[in-house]
């Protein structure tokens, strides 16, 4: 990296959509230029049907054509989009993603909730000092509710919960202006049930320290300040205790007017307050620290670490989480590293012919699809695509977008079967013909084929050229039940030239 630019990221939250604008310079550094904030209010009414509003939907567009208009006049380069917990779980998600697309020329990319929490992660740890103690990280948000447990090096748990402020408001509290002791307390046992099986494993992680993020949390803690004194961006359940009973004794108008909290969160605070008690309750925590940061700040920490020049190894977050996947499911990773070479072999000469357009991004998943598509094998052999399929698309791969989970996956399931649907079928398609050819190409897992290029061969054709060292009878087999998958993706016949490299 030899010059700075402007990058821009937006935080597409059920509650609020977020802005960071800042420059990334040498040597690997954010400097911030600008931030910005609206309570959109995606997720208004959605938990139950899963459906977005169409005015929550029109909202959301409107922001986001204004940070993206404000993002252009610092001359961002580049502008990243994620969006979370109202816009993973609705069924009309892609009504949101394509208006935004059509009117802003913003991307959006769905994260999973432990991605969400990861982000959480990453963005507390790069601006708070976490003193040498592992640390249980909360952010309680509009849908959902994010739990990390790590230390300054690295996470050790990530967690998700669809519990959020919003969420349990609109699904307790409904239009009451006063909640009661039954609507309260039913917010807690959805709460606890939510975070139900997790909470033993994330007992097990014997934090030191407690640190809180959110709206919720920030104003939870600018309250108890006002109200009980004590050091300032901390709160204590025993003063937690008492907010609840004042908060949720008020009327809607009175809330609005306490000390600390923030007139538009009113409505949803109580939801927050039930989360928060249950969670302190449940995991004994007698006081927590506060952060104003959260995902949109990991949002510019994660991108610094997919930077090559900023990552410590040399992997990015994704590789290094793609390899972990494998790892645990125990591929045979001298196979797996074989058919990533020759995936990427046949993906650029192939594209260099002109046989497809596919960009860089796609490329990349194609490796990913590539190291795991035998991640399946220790379950069945002989249903691997399908046991495939199904762990990368549970695996939580972290550093991808759920569009992206499922191209890979559906790139390793393509190869023996039809598919119903997808996110995009011809990218689809071509990759997992790309995918096919080069397992074949090393089907007797020997390493045999030591160079592999596919290039156009005509108007109706197209030519595999190889060069082999040693037995490639295994390979030549495979390869002819790659001929129907390549004939439907690229609408060509497939001639195969197999050579023996020759003897120095």
């Amino acid at each position: 990296m030899t010059e700075s630019r402007n990058v821009a990221f937006i935080d597409l939250g059920t509650n609020s959509i977020r802005l960071l604008i800042g420059s990334i310079e040498e040597p690997c550094t954010f400097t911030l230029l600008r931030k910005e904030k609206e309570i959109v209010r995606l997720g208004e009414r959605e938990f139950g049907e899963n459906i977005l509003r169409e005015d929550a939907i029109d909202r959301a567009v409107m922001v986001c054509r204004q940070f993206s208009q404000l993002a252009k006049t610092y001359n961002a380069a580049e502008i990243v989009v994620v969006a979370t917990s109202a816009t993973r779980e609705a069924r009309n998600q892609e009504e949101l993603i394509e208006r935004v697309k059509e009117e802003t020329g913003l991307d959006i990319n769905v994260i999973s909730g432990r991605e969400e929490a990861r982000l959480t992660y990453l963005g507390v740890r790069s601006g708070t000092d976490f003193e040498n103690k592992t640390t249980l990280l909360i952010d309680i948000g509009g849908g959902s509710t994010e739990i990390a447990v790590g230390d300054k090096e690295d996470y050790s748990g990530l967690w998700s919960f669809q519990i959020g402020a919003m969420r349990l408001s609109h699904k307790f509290q409904k239009d009451k202006e006063i909640v009661g002791d039954s609507a309260y307390n039913k917010m807690k046992k959805y709460a606890r049930t939510s975070i139900g099986a997790s909470a033993s494993s994330i007992k097990k992680k014997k934090w030191e320290t407690v640190i809180g993020g959110s709206g919720t949390i920030l104003n939870l803690a600018d309250m108890s300040f006002r109200a009980y004194g004590g050091k300032e961006g901390t709160i204590k359940y025993s003063n937690l205790k008492k907010m609840s009973t004042t908060l949720r004794s008020l009327p809607l108008e009175e809330r609005k007017k306490v000390p600390g909290i923030n007139p538009e969160r009113a409505d949803i605070i109580v939801g927050g307050t039930a989360i928060l008690e249950t969670i302190m309750e449940e995991f004994g925590i007698s006081e927590l620290r506060t952060t104003d940061r959260g995902v949109k700040d990991g949002m510019v920490a994660d991108y610094l670490l997919e930077m090559k020049e900023c990552s410590q190894n040399g992997m990015s977050v994704r590789e290094a989480s793609v390899q972990k996947l494998g790892k645990s499911c125990g591929i045979n990773e001298k196979h797996a590293e074989t058919v990533v070479r020759l995936a990427l072999e046949l993906f650029d000469t192939s594209k260099e012919s002109g046989m497809h357009k596919l960009s860089d991004d796609e490329r990349e998943l194609l490796q990913y699809a590539a190291y795991l598509h035998d991640a399946g094998e220790f379950i069945s052999f002989n249903n691997r695509r399908e046991h495939s399929y199904y762990i990368i698309m549970n695996a939580d791969l972290l550093g991808f977008n759920n569009r992206e989970i499922t191209i890979i996956a559906e790139a390793v399931l393509h190869q023996s079967k039809k598919l119903q649907s997808s996110v995009n079928p011809q990218t689809v398609l071509i990759l997992s013909a790309l995918l096919k050819l080069a397992e074949s190409l090393d089907r007797s897992r020997n390493n045999v084929i030591k160079s592999a290029s596919l290039q156009k061969d005509g108007k109706v054709s197209a030519v595999l050229k190889c060069t082999a060292e040693g037995d490639a009878t295994l390979e030549k087999w495979g390869l002819e039940n790659c001929r129907k998958t390549f004939q439907k993706a690229f609408n060509r016949d497939l001639r195969i030239k197999i050579k023996q490299a020759e003897k120095q």
